[in-house]
Formats: structure tokens, sequence, C-alpha cells
């Protein structure tokens, strides 16, 4: 028997699997399947289907794509992706469910994993086109890592200023502003992960207009500008300028507040901080997929997040339908 073979939860199609889990297999023919039977699994006693692929005649489960394979307590995933938008520190995480502090950087790791490529995922596959009904607003925003002195970071962001979707996020290091005898110097990546985020933004631009963006007046964007796009339209706007609704750089200001508000490592400096830069990326991209694809785009827009008012997503997605986009299987079964 092809096709589903086992009936899902009413979620989304999205919990369907979309392809074949082994990276080698033929993916120039319709992917089908068969079940194979199945096995209950140690932690919870849940029924897995079992699977072959019809391609390449390989066997599966329906576990085998999911976020939580493998993990002795698959019922953390969900509450605590709830929790790291939330603001809440990792050492409370672990206090509030009795674990050991390394699972949550476990988790954090495992869940950052999948928002970027559940991010990645949309962008390269449903054939987004922007910059010809809105600006692309750009900024960075200045954290640390262990030390705000010694080791700053700069995180630029850049969004679609109709939506708020925001389209990449970046993380590179700055000299330090007061070094010890001890430091080795750290390098100026301001310009790298600014231009990481400016060829992202082009890799998803409408070819038939002329890209809008929207900075502060930082000296280096006019020629980071020019090195990635032949044309555009670059309107700067002073750091001064009251920081209103009004204000064009409205959107990004925003973002940088509720991150501030929402993610326990930006903020200012005390014991939740960042510790690594990898950690504080891994975290950064949980609350941008959470932005994009489950919060509302406003409090008073219920009915759309970001992802849906570009019609790229159908509504706004829970946090158990963001976590299978990819083919993985849903984490609510």
């Amino acid at each position: 028997m092809e096709g589903d073979p086992f009936p899902m939860p009413a979620v989304t199609p999205l919990a369907i699997p979309q392809d074949c889990p082994y990276p080698d297999c033929d993916r120039t023919r319709p992917f089908t399947w068969r079940r194979r039977g199945s096995y209950r699994r140690k932690c919870d006693e849940r029924p897995v289907p079992r699977l072959q692929c019809l391609r390449c005649m390989r066997r599966f489960s329906t576990q085998t794509d999911r976020v939580d394979r493998g993990l002795r307590r698959p019922d953390l995933v969900i509450p605590l992706f709830k929790l790291f938008v939330s603001k809440v520190t990792m050492r409370q995480m672990a206090s509030l469910f009795r674990v050991n502090l390394k699972t949550i950087a476990h988790r954090k790791k495992l869940l950052g994993r999948q928002c970027i490529e559940a991010h990645t995922y949309v962008m390269t596959t449903t054939g987004v086109r922007l910059g010809a009904d809105a600006p692309f607003v750009f900024d960075e925003l200045e954290t640390f890592e262990t030390s705000k002195i010694r080791q700053p970071l700069t995180m630029p962001v850049v969004m679609h200023g109709r939506t708020w979707f925001v389209i990449h996020a970046e993380i590179g290091t700055l000299p330090a502003r007061r070094r010890q005898k001890d430091d080795s110097p750290r390098e100026h990546q301001s310009n790298a992960v600014v231009r990481i985020c400016l060829e992202k933004t082009r890799a998803i631009t409408d070819e038939k207009c002329t890209p809008h963006f929207v900075s502060d007046r930082k000296f280096s964007y006019p020629k980071l500008l020019r090195q990635v796009f032949q044309t555009y339209a670059h309107l700067r706007i002073s750091s001064r300028q009251a920081r209103t609704i009004h204000n064009p750089m409205f959107p990004i200001n925003n973002l940088f507040g509720q991150m501030r508000d929402n993610v326990s490592s930006l903020v200012r400096p005390n014991w939740a901080h960042a510790k690594k830069r990898e950690m504080l990326g891994q975290h950064v991209w949980i609350y941008v997929a959470y932005r994009n694809y489950v919060r509302e785009i406003t409090r008073d827009c219920r009915t759309h997040s970001s992802a849906s008012a570009l019609g790229i997503m159908p509504r706004p997605l829970e946090p158990e339908e963001l976590l299978t986009i990819r083919g993985r299987i849903c984490l609510a079964a």
C-alpha cells in the first residue's frame, strides 16, 4: 500500500513526512513509502510506525527525522521552546524541570539548529520574492559574550519593512574596548556579517524592482550596498531622530526592543548573559523563527504572523508545527 500509511494528527499537512531521510536517496523520482510494522518508544511507550522508502528501498521510522529523536525527555522540547522566547534563564529552566543545566544547553542547540533549518527551507522552497512593496530595514544590535568590555559582539539584522519578517541575522566579533595583557586581538567582523545579511536579502529580492533600504547613518553601509547590489535606493536615518512609530527605522527598533525583552541572553550585564557567541546565535534563531512563524505581527493583529502576511504560510504556526518543517513528524503526536 503506497501513500500515507498511518493516520497523522489533524494539525497541519506539514506533519506528513515529505521526503526520505537518507541524503543519498534519488530525489529525482516522486517520494512514496510503505508501512513496515512499528515499535514502542522506551521513554513513553508511544507506538512509532516504521516505513520503507520505495525509491531506495531502505527503512526508517517516523522517529528518524523528529526533533526529539533519541531524547530521554522528549516532553521538554515544546515547553523549553516557549521558555526560550519568554526571557527565562537556562538555570531557571533547569530548576523548574529538575534537570541538569547541560540538558537545557543541549536542547538550545537542538532547537536552534532546527529553527535555522526551517527558516532556510522556507526561504529556498517557497519562491518568496520581496522588495516590490516595501523597503528592507537593517541595523546592528550590539551585545557581548562573557565580558562587555573585552568581548563585544555585533548582530546585524535585516527585515521586511511591511510585514516585519526577519530575513536574516548574523553574529560577529568586535575589537575589545579595553584589552588586558593576556587577551588575543579580536577581529572586527561588522562589515563581513552585514554583507552576509545583504547577500541573503539579494537572494530573495525581486529582480524586476529596485530594492529600497532603510538604515542609520553608519559610514560603511553605502559601500556594502554597492558591493552587493547593482541598483538600489538607500534612505539613511539619523540615530538621534525620535524612535516613534513615524520613524522609518521603527520596525527594527521595535524588533530589537522585543529581543531585549524576550531573549535572556541579550539582557544587560547580569548572570544570564551569553557566555559563547555560538550559543547566543542558537538562542537568537529560536526567537527569529518564533517571531516570523508563530507570533502574531502585533498584539492587535492576531490573525497573521509575519510569514502568513507574506503568503508563505497559511496562518500563524503552532510551535509543534514549526518544529515539523523539512519533513519532521509532528511533536504533538
